[in-house]
């Protein structure tokens, strides 16, 4: 991705802004079932099951 290697982030994928996105909104406090429905999930599981808590 252009933008990424331009910031000198060569191996950052579209993807992974997809989970920092994700951790940034569970660290605000933002409920799991919103988080869900914003990234698109069928089902609060498949996030539930795949959330750490951020450093």
């Amino acid at each position: 991705m252009r933008a990424c290697e331009d910031a000198e982030l060569p191996g950052l994928r579209i993807h992974d802004l997809r989970h920092t996105h994700a951790a940034i909104l569970i660290s605000a406090g933002r409920p799991l079932s919103a988080i869900s429905r914003r990234l698109g999930h069928s089902s609060i599981r498949r996030d539930g099951s795949a959330v750490r808590a951020p450093p």
